[in-house]
């Protein structure tokens, strides 16, 4: 189902995507977790920690812009299922 059928939704989601005051933040301690986390399993080749930060982090930034853009209506893509496609061949190549 296509975001933009919603609106009531679509306005929830793009307030949570884009660091809304109103929307729920992680504490920093979670996030810090999560790429700690990420970079143990996906990063085990990559020999330095600011490289294997970097490498998550930039997945990271180019999911959490894509969504946000997506959320806003900015990105042409017809369905979620294509955003997700098309995310996952940006990042195949980082």
């Amino acid at each position: 189902m296509d975001h933009r059928d919603k609106p009531g939704d679509d306005a929830k989601f793009v307030a949570a995507s884009v660091g809304h005051p109103c929307a729920g933040r992680m504490p920093a301690s979670a996030v810090h977790k999560v790429i700690t986390e990420a970079m143990r399993i996906f990063c085990r080749d990559i020999e330095t920690p600011v490289e294997r930060r970097r490498a998550v982090m930039k997945i990271y930034i180019t999911l959490y812009g894509g969504v946000s853009l997506y959320a806003a209506g900015v990105l042409d893509q017809p369905s979620e299922k294509a955003l997700i496609a098309e995310l996952s061949a940006m990042n195949a190549g980082m």
